[in-house]
């Protein structure tokens, strides 16, 4: 009986011992943060017309993209190819906002460029044996009437989406003109620029969407050109308002700058990803309760865990920080806005080859719209011509 006893006191202990461990394994699993890399959608394209503007003797696409919950979105592409030879590589260049715009009509700042650095920029590159891919997220050709008011940041009065799940529109715009019009492969190099908010598409695609590894859907980009930005780097600590922290940046030197991503830009490029609509008014926006980051801003304090969860760095996951792709970044010298502290978060977390610099000085007060100014321009088309081979 005694031996009996003490084996069932082991078998016992055993059972215990198993017990906690199956415990401890499975409270790990709920706490780990793991990544799991975001789908793409899918994308499919009629040649059309280019309409006037911008550089001549384009190609045109009118784009349908269909991603996983979200509506059916309609955009366009514009190809740019070299006068003569072989292109040497592929730049897919973005503009800010909802990126809305073509890249060769948007950058048109007085004394710059004959006052249009956009266009320069695609001259300069074609020129340097480029092809050129402009993404235009509008329905540039009207296939549809649905009201795509804020570009790729457009969101849904149905449901709930953010940025971090419409981001898939540029992922896959940037996917289909690789395997598509590019006919995929890694012959010619890949390289993709975007300014502000289409800086942030951008990081997007690197840190959860895998376009910066070969495990990702493609390309693999040899070059993520990011300037003023990414702001969408980290969102809840931007729509945190007056209490959003102030960081030392380098661009700049030495200026101490806020994350206050502030009411306006919440209210013109954040919140209408999440209900569908605008509360804005001119540049006056008044956020409610469905505005994640404009009412968080307005009370001081993050009023959704969306916010975290759908940021670039995202702190409910674990982002994707280590790439094939080799990571520049641009400031200008005059930009005092929220997007450089929080696109020096991106970069300070990024783990892979990168650089930063700044562009611009006390005689030249390079802007955030960084693209818009001839040094600007000048450091953009440099920087590719140098990494993008």
């Amino acid at each position: 009986m005694q031996e009996r006893s003490n084996n069932l006191g082991i078998r016992l202990t055993l059972q215990l011992i198993t017990s906690t461990i199956a415990v401890f394994i499975a409270i790990t699993a709920l706490t780990t943060k793991a990544h799991a890399t975001d789908s793409i959608g899918t994308a499919s394209g009629t040649v059309k017309t280019c309409l006037s503007g911008g550089a001549s003797g384009g190609k045109c696409w009118a784009v349908t993209i269909d991603c996983p919950g979200t509506p059916t979105f309609y955009a366009a592409a514009k190809l740019n190819t070299p006068s003569s030879g072989t292109p040497i590589g592929a730049v897919v260049l973005t503009t800010g906002g909802g990126g809305d715009n073509w890249y060769d009509l948007n950058f048109q700042e007085p004394g710059q460029c004959n006052g249009n650095c956009g266009l320069q920029t695609i001259t300069d590159l074609n020129n340097a044996g480029y092809d050129t891919f402009q993404t235009n997220f509008s329905d540039v050709f009207q296939i549809s009437t649905d009201n795509e008011f804020d570009g790729w940041l457009t969101g849904s009065l149905t449901s709930t989406i953010g940025p971090r799940v419409l981001a898939c529109r540029y992922a896959t715009m940037v996917h289909w003109i690789w395997a598509t019009i590019l006919g995929g492969g890694t012959v010619r190099p890949v390289c993709a620029t975007g300014n502000s908010a289409g800086s942030a598409a951008l990081g997007y695609a690197l840190a959860q969407y895998d376009l910066g590894l070969s495990t990702g859907p493609g390309p693999v980009l040899k070059l993520a050109e990011l300037t003023s930005g990414p702001p969408l780097s980290r969102m809840d600590l931007g729509c945190l308002g007056t209490n959003a922290p102030v960081k030392s940046v380098s661009c700049p030197p030495g200026a101490m700058d806020s994350e206050n991503i502030s009411i306006g830009d919440a209210g013109k490029f954040i919140d209408p990803s999440y209900d569908g609509e605008t509360d804005c008014t001119g540049n006056t926006c008044t956020p409610d309760s469905s505005d994640p980051c404009g009412w968080s801003i307005h009370n001081g304090v993050i009023e959704s865990p969306l916010l975290a969860q759908d940021s670039i760095l995202s702190t409910t996951d674990t982002p994707i920080l280590g790439y094939t792709t080799f990571v520049r970044m641009l400031f200008g010298y005059a930009d005092r806005s929220a997007a450089v502290p929080l696109g020096s978060e991106y970069y300070n977390a990024v783990t892979t080859s990168k650089a930063m610099a700044c562009v611009g000085g006390t005689s030249d007060l390079v802007g955030h719209g960084l693209p818009g100014w001839a040094s600007g321009e000048a450091q953009i088309v440099s920087d590719i011509k140098i990494k993008c081979k």
